[in-house]
């Protein structure tokens, strides 16, 4: 499975996720900060995914010190990049190349990468 294919699989599967993670109206924010996460990581190399990972982390950052209204958004919004940074990562380091940062990749994220290239063979 070529790496396009396998972040595509990513953020289809993390939308499904997080369809049925955030139900509710009183989730919203949460909901749609984690679709527009996965739309800004859609079609990204992993360089640039690290970028949209330390910008949001700054956004997220700020966010909270201001106490702004928008703090759900912005913290659903980095969850879903450092998952798919995570998943990315745990592909990376079985090509042998370096993860995306050096707390990656966790367990689970190895377990989803492998789960999906498998799936596709």
């Amino acid at each position: 499975m070529n790496y396009s294919a396998f972040l595509k699989e990513i953020i289809k599967q993390g939308i499904e996720k997080a369809k049925e993670d955030y139900p509710e109206v009183k989730s919203k924010d949460e909901l749609n900060g984690s679709l527009a996460a996965f739309k800004a990581c859609k079609s990204k190399e992993p360089e640039e995914l690290k970028e949209v990972f330390n910008e949001v982390t700054g956004y997220t950052h700020k966010a909270y010190f201001q106490r702004a209204k928008e703090y759900k958004w912005f913290v659903a919004y980095q969850l879903e990049v450092e998952w798919i940074c995570n998943v990315v990562s745990a592909r990376l380091v079985k090509e042998g190349k370096e993860a995306l940062f050096n707390r990656m990749p966790t367990p689970n994220g190895v377990i989803k990468a492998e789960k999906i290239m498998s799936k596709k063979k």
